[in-house]
Protein backbone atom coordinates (compact mmCIF):
# COMPACT_ATOMS: atom_id res chain seq x y z
CA UNK A 1 0.00 0.00 0.00
CA UNK A 2 1.31 3.82 -0.53
CA UNK A 3 1.49 5.25 2.22
CA UNK A 4 2.69 8.93 0.99
CA UNK A 5 6.02 9.13 1.22
CA UNK A 6 7.70 11.92 -1.02
CA UNK A 7 10.13 11.55 -3.99
CA UNK A 8 13.59 13.08 -3.14
CA UNK A 9 14.58 14.86 -5.98
CA UNK A 10 15.66 13.42 -9.13
CA UNK A 11 18.44 14.65 -11.19
CA UNK A 12 16.22 15.38 -14.27
CA UNK A 13 16.82 16.06 -18.01
CA UNK A 14 16.46 20.09 -19.44
CA UNK A 15 12.72 20.19 -19.50
CA UNK A 16 13.18 21.61 -22.98
CA UNK A 17 11.91 19.47 -25.74
CA UNK A 18 10.47 14.71 -26.75
CA UNK A 19 5.44 17.73 -27.58
CA UNK A 20 10.02 15.73 -26.51
CA UNK A 21 11.20 19.51 -27.43
CA UNK A 22 10.44 22.87 -29.04
CA UNK A 23 11.68 25.88 -27.11
CA UNK A 24 8.81 28.68 -26.66
CA UNK A 25 8.32 31.02 -23.54
CA UNK A 26 6.99 28.98 -20.58
CA UNK A 27 3.01 29.43 -20.15
CA UNK A 28 1.56 30.55 -17.17
CA UNK A 29 1.70 27.42 -14.41
CA UNK A 30 -1.15 24.75 -14.80
CA UNK A 31 -2.76 23.46 -11.98
CA UNK A 32 -0.59 20.07 -12.30
CA UNK A 33 2.26 21.26 -13.78
CA UNK A 34 4.52 21.08 -16.49
CA UNK A 35 8.19 20.08 -16.03
CA UNK A 36 10.38 22.57 -14.87
CA UNK A 37 14.36 22.39 -13.96
CA UNK A 38 16.01 20.42 -10.78
CA UNK A 39 16.82 22.98 -9.26
CA UNK A 40 13.35 24.75 -8.81
CA UNK A 41 10.66 22.09 -8.63
CA UNK A 42 10.53 18.96 -5.92
CA UNK A 43 8.68 15.91 -5.82
CA UNK A 44 5.27 15.46 -3.98
CA UNK A 45 3.72 12.44 -5.07
CA UNK A 46 0.74 11.36 -2.90
CA UNK A 47 -0.45 8.52 -1.24
CA UNK A 48 -4.04 7.23 -2.26
CA UNK A 49 -6.45 7.52 0.42
CA UNK A 50 -8.01 4.12 1.67
CA UNK A 51 -11.62 5.02 1.21
CA UNK A 52 -12.20 4.09 -2.51
CA UNK A 53 -13.89 6.94 -4.90
CA UNK A 54 -17.72 6.56 -6.38
CA UNK A 55 -17.54 6.57 -10.24
CA UNK A 56 -19.99 9.42 -10.18
CA UNK A 57 -19.08 13.47 -10.15
CA UNK A 58 -16.89 14.20 -7.26
CA UNK A 59 -18.03 14.73 -3.78
CA UNK A 60 -17.93 17.84 -1.40
CA UNK A 61 -15.64 15.53 0.90
CA UNK A 62 -11.79 15.36 0.50
CA UNK A 63 -11.03 12.99 -2.66
CA UNK A 64 -8.44 10.43 -2.63
CA UNK A 65 -5.29 12.37 -3.89
CA UNK A 66 -2.71 10.82 -6.24
CA UNK A 67 0.41 12.03 -8.07
CA UNK A 68 1.05 9.58 -11.40
CA UNK A 69 4.57 10.59 -12.97
CA UNK A 70 5.50 10.76 -16.27
CA UNK A 71 8.73 10.52 -18.22
CA UNK A 72 9.42 12.46 -21.28
CA UNK A 73 8.32 15.93 -23.09
CA UNK A 74 6.24 13.86 -25.48
CA UNK A 75 2.89 13.15 -26.85
CA UNK A 76 2.99 10.17 -25.73
CA UNK A 77 2.16 11.43 -22.24
CA UNK A 78 -0.74 13.45 -23.31
CA UNK A 79 -3.59 10.76 -21.68
CA UNK A 80 -2.26 12.10 -18.74
CA UNK A 81 -1.87 15.76 -19.18
CA UNK A 82 -5.46 16.26 -21.03
CA UNK A 83 -7.58 14.75 -17.83
CA UNK A 84 -5.23 16.49 -15.41
CA UNK A 85 -5.90 19.66 -17.45
CA UNK A 86 -9.50 18.73 -18.55
CA UNK A 87 -10.44 18.54 -14.67
CA UNK A 88 -11.23 14.77 -15.65
CA UNK A 89 -10.00 12.73 -12.77
CA UNK A 90 -11.59 15.30 -10.55
CA UNK A 91 -14.89 14.42 -12.27
CA UNK A 92 -14.38 10.91 -11.09
CA UNK A 93 -13.50 11.08 -7.53
CA UNK A 94 -9.49 11.51 -7.91
CA UNK A 95 -7.85 14.78 -7.20
CA UNK A 96 -5.07 13.65 -9.30
CA UNK A 97 -1.54 15.80 -10.32
CA UNK A 98 1.12 15.04 -12.20
CA UNK A 99 5.06 16.30 -12.76
CA UNK A 100 8.00 15.00 -14.61
CA UNK A 101 10.41 12.59 -13.09
CA UNK A 102 13.07 12.02 -16.33
CA UNK A 103 13.47 8.59 -17.27
CA UNK A 104 11.09 5.67 -16.67
CA UNK A 105 13.39 3.48 -14.90
CA UNK A 106 13.79 6.73 -12.04
CA UNK A 107 10.32 6.68 -12.02
CA UNK A 108 10.40 2.83 -11.46
CA UNK A 109 12.62 2.87 -8.70
CA UNK A 110 9.79 5.66 -7.22
CA UNK A 111 7.35 3.07 -7.85
CA UNK A 112 9.32 0.10 -6.40
CA UNK A 113 10.11 2.03 -3.06
CA UNK A 114 6.65 3.21 -2.55
CA UNK A 115 6.52 6.08 -2.93
CA UNK A 116 4.23 6.42 -6.26
CA UNK A 117 1.74 3.52 -6.82
CA UNK A 118 0.97 4.33 -10.50
CA UNK A 119 2.72 6.23 -13.17
CA UNK A 120 3.01 6.39 -16.82
CA UNK A 121 6.06 5.04 -17.82
CA UNK A 122 8.00 2.95 -20.74
CA UNK A 123 7.17 -0.80 -20.80
CA UNK A 124 10.90 -1.51 -21.01
CA UNK A 125 11.28 -0.23 -17.34
CA UNK A 126 7.87 -2.41 -15.90
CA UNK A 127 9.27 -5.43 -17.80
CA UNK A 128 13.12 -5.10 -16.24
CA UNK A 129 11.64 -4.49 -13.04
CA UNK A 130 9.51 -7.93 -12.70
CA UNK A 131 12.04 -9.74 -14.09
CA UNK A 132 13.69 -8.15 -10.89
CA UNK A 133 11.23 -9.48 -8.99
CA UNK A 134 9.08 -6.11 -8.81
CA UNK A 135 5.78 -6.62 -8.50
CA UNK A 136 4.23 -3.51 -11.52
CA UNK A 137 1.59 -4.38 -14.12
CA UNK A 138 0.61 -2.35 -17.20
CA UNK A 139 -3.39 -1.68 -16.72
CA UNK A 140 -3.58 0.76 -19.86
CA UNK A 141 -1.47 0.52 -22.84
CA UNK A 142 -1.54 4.19 -24.66
CA UNK A 143 -0.14 4.29 -27.36
CA UNK A 144 0.27 1.09 -28.82
CA UNK A 145 2.58 2.12 -31.85
CA UNK A 146 5.87 3.48 -31.85
CA UNK A 147 6.59 7.97 -32.29
CA UNK A 148 10.20 7.42 -32.42
CA UNK A 149 12.39 8.32 -35.50
CA UNK A 150 16.20 8.02 -35.57
CA UNK A 151 17.69 10.61 -37.04
CA UNK A 152 21.34 11.39 -38.02
CA UNK A 153 23.75 13.99 -39.46
CA UNK A 154 23.27 14.43 -43.20
CA UNK A 155 26.46 12.08 -44.32
CA UNK A 156 24.61 9.28 -42.96
CA UNK A 157 23.12 7.65 -45.42
CA UNK A 158 22.31 3.92 -43.97
CA UNK A 159 21.95 1.57 -40.96
CA UNK A 160 25.17 0.50 -42.20
CA UNK A 161 26.87 3.81 -42.04
CA UNK A 162 26.61 3.77 -38.15
CA UNK A 163 29.15 0.95 -37.28
CA UNK A 164 32.03 2.23 -35.57
CA UNK A 165 29.66 5.31 -34.85
CA UNK A 166 27.73 6.91 -31.58
CA UNK A 167 23.77 6.81 -31.04
CA UNK A 168 22.38 9.37 -28.43
CA UNK A 169 20.16 7.76 -26.12
CA UNK A 170 18.96 9.20 -22.74
CA UNK A 171 19.72 6.49 -20.07
CA UNK A 172 20.54 2.77 -20.22
CA UNK A 173 17.05 0.72 -19.69
CA UNK A 174 14.88 3.85 -21.11
CA UNK A 175 12.48 3.88 -23.91
CA UNK A 176 15.18 5.25 -26.39
CA UNK A 177 17.96 2.82 -25.49
CA UNK A 178 15.34 0.12 -26.06
CA UNK A 179 14.13 1.87 -29.65
CA UNK A 180 18.01 2.29 -30.45
CA UNK A 181 19.23 -1.85 -29.66
CA UNK A 182 15.64 -2.71 -31.74
CA UNK A 183 16.29 -0.58 -34.59
CA UNK A 184 20.58 -2.25 -34.57
CA UNK A 185 19.05 -5.48 -34.14
CA UNK A 186 16.93 -5.64 -36.98
CA UNK A 187 20.24 -4.23 -38.92
CA UNK A 188 22.26 -7.36 -37.39
CA UNK A 189 24.33 -4.66 -35.79
CA UNK A 190 25.34 -5.38 -32.12
CA UNK A 191 24.73 -2.32 -29.42
CA UNK A 192 28.43 -2.07 -27.49
CA UNK A 193 30.23 -3.62 -29.88
CA UNK A 194 29.41 -2.40 -33.60
CA UNK A 195 28.04 0.96 -32.20
CA UNK A 196 28.18 2.93 -28.97
CA UNK A 197 24.91 4.14 -26.63
CA UNK A 198 25.92 6.96 -25.41
CA UNK A 199 23.61 8.45 -22.22
CA UNK A 200 22.85 11.98 -22.76
CA UNK A 201 20.33 12.24 -19.76
CA UNK A 202 17.25 13.59 -22.41
CA UNK A 203 15.94 14.38 -25.62
CA UNK A 204 17.14 17.76 -25.66
CA UNK A 205 20.27 16.49 -24.87
CA UNK A 206 20.31 14.04 -27.76
CA UNK A 207 19.27 16.76 -30.28
CA UNK A 208 22.05 19.23 -29.01
CA UNK A 209 24.60 16.59 -29.48
CA UNK A 210 23.26 15.83 -32.83
CA UNK A 211 23.83 19.54 -33.88
CA UNK A 212 27.27 19.47 -32.08
CA UNK A 213 28.48 16.23 -33.25
CA UNK A 214 28.73 14.80 -30.23
CA UNK A 215 27.14 11.68 -31.27
CA UNK A 216 26.33 10.84 -35.17
CA UNK A 217 22.65 9.79 -34.53
CA UNK A 218 19.86 9.97 -31.89
CA UNK A 219 16.79 8.37 -30.92
CA UNK A 220 13.75 11.37 -30.93
CA UNK A 221 10.28 11.87 -31.02
CA UNK A 222 7.09 14.28 -31.50
CA UNK A 223 8.00 17.12 -31.37
CA UNK A 224 11.73 17.20 -31.14
CA UNK A 225 11.50 15.36 -34.20
CA UNK A 226 10.05 18.14 -36.55
CA UNK A 227 12.34 20.56 -34.56
CA UNK A 228 15.37 17.72 -36.27
CA UNK A 229 14.03 18.04 -39.36
CA UNK A 230 14.13 22.18 -39.65
CA UNK A 231 17.47 21.99 -38.26
CA UNK A 232 18.31 20.05 -41.02
CA UNK A 233 18.84 16.52 -39.88
CA UNK A 234 18.14 13.26 -41.74
CA UNK A 235 15.79 10.89 -40.16
CA UNK A 236 17.14 7.72 -41.38
CA UNK A 237 14.12 5.83 -39.32
CA UNK A 238 10.79 6.30 -38.71
CA UNK A 239 9.63 3.17 -36.43
CA UNK A 240 6.16 4.07 -36.89
CA UNK A 241 6.83 2.21 -40.30
CA UNK A 242 7.68 -0.68 -38.47
CA UNK A 243 4.97 -3.43 -37.99
CA UNK A 244 5.64 -3.89 -33.77
CA UNK A 245 3.20 -3.76 -31.46
CA UNK A 246 4.76 -1.91 -28.17
CA UNK A 247 3.52 0.49 -25.23
CA UNK A 248 6.20 3.49 -25.13
CA UNK A 249 3.94 5.20 -22.36
CA UNK A 250 1.59 3.11 -20.67
CA UNK A 251 -0.01 3.15 -17.40
CA UNK A 252 1.03 1.24 -14.93
CA UNK A 253 0.79 0.65 -11.22
CA UNK A 254 1.74 -1.45 -8.21
CA UNK A 255 0.42 -5.40 -7.85
CA UNK A 256 -0.15 -4.76 -4.24
CA UNK A 257 -2.04 -1.60 -4.51
CA UNK A 258 -3.89 -2.75 -7.31
CA UNK A 259 -5.32 -5.25 -4.42
CA UNK A 260 -6.10 -3.17 -2.15
CA UNK A 261 -7.38 0.10 -4.20
CA UNK A 262 -9.21 -1.13 -7.22
CA UNK A 263 -12.46 1.05 -6.97
CA UNK A 264 -9.83 4.31 -6.96
CA UNK A 265 -8.39 2.59 -9.52
CA UNK A 266 -11.20 2.24 -11.51
CA UNK A 267 -11.84 5.29 -11.06
CA UNK A 268 -8.39 6.81 -11.91
CA UNK A 269 -9.05 4.45 -15.60
CA UNK A 270 -12.32 6.80 -15.79
CA UNK A 271 -10.43 9.62 -15.76
CA UNK A 272 -7.90 8.53 -18.07
CA UNK A 273 -10.38 6.91 -20.53
CA UNK A 274 -12.69 10.22 -20.66
CA UNK A 275 -9.07 11.88 -21.34
CA UNK A 276 -8.45 9.72 -24.40
CA UNK A 277 -12.03 10.08 -25.63
CA UNK A 278 -11.16 14.03 -25.54
CA UNK A 279 -7.42 13.99 -27.63
CA UNK A 280 -10.02 12.17 -30.22
CA UNK A 281 -13.05 13.95 -30.00
CA UNK A 282 -11.65 17.46 -29.11
CA UNK A 283 -8.31 18.55 -31.08
CA UNK A 284 -8.33 22.18 -30.28
CA UNK A 285 -8.43 21.47 -26.64
CA UNK A 286 -5.91 18.80 -26.73
CA UNK A 287 -3.30 20.99 -29.16
CA UNK A 288 -3.46 23.80 -26.37
CA UNK A 289 -3.32 21.66 -23.60
CA UNK A 290 0.27 19.64 -25.78
CA UNK A 291 1.07 23.62 -26.11
CA UNK A 292 1.53 23.97 -22.63
CA UNK A 293 3.33 21.14 -21.16
CA UNK A 294 6.03 20.99 -24.39
CA UNK A 295 6.18 24.87 -24.59
CA UNK A 296 5.54 24.82 -27.95
CA UNK A 297 3.59 27.56 -30.16
CA UNK A 298 4.99 26.57 -33.38
CA UNK A 299 1.02 25.34 -34.65
CA UNK A 300 2.53 23.50 -38.11
CA UNK A 301 4.15 21.36 -35.29
CA UNK A 302 1.37 20.75 -32.86
CA UNK A 303 -0.93 20.34 -35.86
CA UNK A 304 1.93 17.27 -36.82
CA UNK A 305 2.64 16.02 -33.28
CA UNK A 306 -1.53 15.91 -32.54
CA UNK A 307 -2.04 13.98 -35.74
CA UNK A 308 0.80 11.34 -34.62
CA UNK A 309 -0.87 10.87 -31.39
CA UNK A 310 -4.32 10.23 -32.46
CA UNK A 311 -2.69 7.45 -35.19
CA UNK A 312 -1.10 5.68 -32.33
CA UNK A 313 -3.31 6.17 -29.65
CA UNK A 314 -6.35 3.34 -29.38
CA UNK A 315 -9.71 4.45 -28.19
CA UNK A 316 -9.83 1.10 -25.82
CA UNK A 317 -6.38 0.84 -25.02
CA UNK A 318 -6.59 -2.47 -23.12
CA UNK A 319 -2.72 -3.88 -22.41
CA UNK A 320 -2.68 -7.04 -24.56
CA UNK A 321 0.18 -9.53 -24.81
CA UNK A 322 1.75 -9.04 -27.72
CA UNK A 323 3.47 -5.45 -27.33
CA UNK A 324 5.20 -7.25 -24.08
CA UNK A 325 6.22 -9.93 -26.19
CA UNK A 326 8.01 -6.99 -28.34
CA UNK A 327 9.57 -6.29 -25.24
CA UNK A 328 10.86 -9.69 -23.44
CA UNK A 329 12.49 -10.44 -27.00
CA UNK A 330 14.54 -7.12 -26.96
CA UNK A 331 15.65 -8.02 -22.86
CA UNK A 332 19.24 -8.82 -22.44
CA UNK A 333 18.10 -9.99 -19.40
CA UNK A 334 18.42 -13.86 -18.79
CA UNK A 335 14.89 -14.56 -17.33
CA UNK A 336 13.50 -13.02 -19.99
CA UNK A 337 13.31 -16.16 -22.37
CA UNK A 338 10.83 -18.07 -19.82
CA UNK A 339 9.17 -15.14 -18.66
CA UNK A 340 5.03 -15.22 -19.11
CA UNK A 341 4.14 -12.45 -20.94
CA UNK A 342 0.59 -12.12 -19.34
CA UNK A 343 2.15 -11.38 -15.90
CA UNK A 344 3.16 -8.48 -17.07
CA UNK A 345 0.23 -6.88 -17.75
CA UNK A 346 -3.52 -6.45 -16.11
CA UNK A 347 -6.34 -5.62 -18.42
CA UNK A 348 -9.35 -7.05 -16.04
CA UNK A 349 -9.83 -3.12 -15.07
CA UNK A 350 -9.72 -2.55 -18.79
CA UNK A 351 -12.22 -5.20 -19.52
CA UNK A 352 -14.57 -4.18 -16.66
CA UNK A 353 -15.07 -0.71 -18.16
CA UNK A 354 -15.43 -1.98 -21.34
CA UNK A 355 -17.95 -4.31 -20.85
CA UNK A 356 -20.12 -2.19 -18.47
CA UNK A 357 -20.53 0.30 -21.26
CA UNK A 358 -18.62 3.34 -20.03
CA UNK A 359 -15.78 3.79 -22.91
CA UNK A 360 -18.77 3.63 -25.26
CA UNK A 361 -20.75 6.19 -23.64
CA UNK A 362 -17.51 8.57 -24.01
CA UNK A 363 -17.98 8.81 -27.91
CA UNK A 364 -21.66 9.04 -27.82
Amino acid sequence: MFHGKRMGRIGLASAALLLSACGAAAPSAPASQPPASAGQRSSSLASAASKPATQTAAPAQTLPALTIPYTAISVSNAPIWVPIEAGLFKKYGVDAKTEFVSQSPNVTAAMLSGQTPIANEGEDAAINADLAGGDIVIIASGMDKFLFSLFTSPKITSIADLKGKKIGISKIGSTTDFVARLVLSKNKLEPGKDVALVQLGGVPEIMAGLQSGAVEAGVLSPPTAFKAKAAGLKELVNLSQYDVTYYQAPLAAKKSWLADHRALALNVLRGYLAGVATIHRDKKQSEAILAKYTKTRDQTILEGSYQALISALPKVPTPKIDAIQTGLAQSTKRQAKSADPASFIDPSLMNELQQSGFIDSLYR
